[in-house]
């Protein structure tokens, strides 16, 4: 994962990159994940030699969620699926009571000594 493009004033903005590791189940279009105040700006997923850019990405602030759409059908099998996103650090990330409800803290990815709010 790396951060860049950090931005100082009242809230600190910031752009990321992250690629996980998944074994897609079944067959499907969508990726959906718990995005907590992140925004996905594009993701592709890399599964049996073949890249797919998504068709549609959709970052639901109500819901924390984004879903990532593809036009064809990602094929039951272990994939990689590499996200560009940008985000703000501020004093609210961990706060946030109904994260500890949802059990998504256990799924968040650790990195540079704070807390990145992806799960899948």
């Amino acid at each position: 994962m790396s951060l860049h493009g950090l931005e100082y004033g009242a809230n600190f903005g910031y752009r990321g990159e992250v690629t996980i590791q998944l074994d897609i189940s079944k067959n499907t279009k969508e990726i959906i994940l718990n995005a907590y105040q992140l925004s996905v700006e594009s993701a592709e997923v890399e599964l049996r030699q073949q890249r797919l850019k998504a068709s549609t990405i959709t970052n639901d602030e109500r819901s924390q969620r984004t879903t990532i759409s593809f036009d064809e059908e990602l094929e039951s099998s272990p994939a990689s699926l590499s996200i560009k996103f940008k985000g703000t650090i501020n004093n609210v990330c961990c706060s946030n009571s109904s994260l500890l409800e949802k059990n998504m803290v256990d799924t968040w990815l650790i990195a540079y000594g704070g807390i990145l709010p992806f799960s899948i």
